[in-house]
């Protein structure tokens, strides 16, 4: 029985997408620009090559909040996996009647989209990602 080349070709296409979703993250691969796909609101985080980040969170209609910390790096069996110093998931402008914006730690796993793009999940269960541009 012949199979057309498309139906040959599909395995290996399935692959290729399998092994980029699946490729270690490499610590210097980490530093840029990543962007939260979804929500109104512009959400933006900055990676430096030497350890800092900015957080920008534009709201919709708002001023923009900025904020800066430390990110380091740690292998892991299951990965890569980041900690953000000083970080606000969900920073927001100070208004009087609403309790203070709380900074922390954020710890995340770097994983990668379908098409090998390194993501930053904060929502796995419905799909929440700073991606990389």
């Amino acid at each position: 029985m012949k199979r057309s080349l498309l139906a040959r070709g599909v395995p290996v296409v399935v692959l290729a997408l399998l092994s980029a979703c699946r490729g270690q993250v490499r610590p210097e691969e980490v530093p840029g620009t990543y962007a939260l796909n979804k929500g109104a609101a512009a959400d933006t985080l900055v990676l430096g090559s030497r350890g800092s980040y900015t957080h920008l969170f534009v709201p919709l209609g708002q001023a923009a909040v900025r904020d800066t910390g430390s990110w380091k790096a740690e292998a892991t069996p299951t990965g890569l996996r980041l900690t953000m110093s000083g970080f606000s998931m969900h920073p927001r402008v100070p208004i009087d009647s609403q309790p203070p914006v709380v900074r922390g730690f954020w710890v995340v796993d770097v994983g990668r989209t379908l098409g090998g793009r390194l993501r930053l999940p904060v929502d796995e269960d419905i799909g929440v990602y700073y991606v990389r541009r």
